[in-house]
């Protein structure tokens, strides 16, 4: 159907670097892949299915960062494929081509930018009727405290929460300075001081 796309891939394995044109060729193959015929870049394609409704919540394509990185990875298995008959095997190293070598281990580049905007991770929002105090709870989840936007119900997550706490907390330690600092015959504060 596409009979340009099978010559896009013909480069994959070719040389250690990717080149621009074969990433916007795959690019648009991707596109094409998740029913979008019109886009040319993955991000582009992500904007219009988000927009338009027609995904579920693991139907999106990779961002452009994200298949940049799973193409360098393709690219560096298909050079070890080509060249595997060769007497010395000479291959770019995997950390920078997909992967990050970390004590000694490598590891999945999976992407090198955030996946949204700072304002849109922090724009999360939960409904917990059980006081946001397990994994369950999206904000807590995504590392984030919950917000006037969520509708939760006796939150232990929220920045007021935190102050309360940390109110409480003051009080109670300028309450024992106060008790330490003063004379007394209470055991449990001449032992604590």
């Amino acid at each position: 159907m596409y009979p340009k796309f099978v010559e896009s891939f013909y480069p994959l394995g070719r040389s250690p670097e990717v080149s621009e044109e074969l990433l916007m060729s795959l690019s648009r193959f991707v596109c094409i892949l998740y029913g979008d015929q019109t886009s040319t870049s993955v991000n582009d394609c992500r904007y219009q299915l988000f927009k338009s409704g027609k995904y579920s919540d693991d139907a999106l394509p990779p961002n452009d960062d994200s298949l940049q990185q799973h193409i360098k990875r393709a690219n560096l298995q298909a050079l070890a494929w080509n060249w595997c008959l060769s007497a010395q095997l000479q291959l770019p190293p995997a950390a920078g081509n997909g992967w990050i070598l970390t004590d000694d281990q490598l590891e999945i580049v999976w992407m090198t930018r955030p996946p949204a905007p700072q304002c849109l991770l922090e724009n999360v929002s939960c409904k917990c009727q059980t006081g946001c105090k397990t994994k369950r709870c999206v904000c807590l989840k995504s590392g984030l405290q919950c917000t006037d936007l969520c509708g939760c119900k006796d939150c232990h997550n929220s920045q007021e929460e935190e102050q309360n706490l940390a109110e409480m907390d003051e009080q109670f330690s300028s309450f024992v300075s106060s008790e330490c600092d003063s004379d007394t015959d209470d055991d449990f504060f001449d032992n604590e001081c």
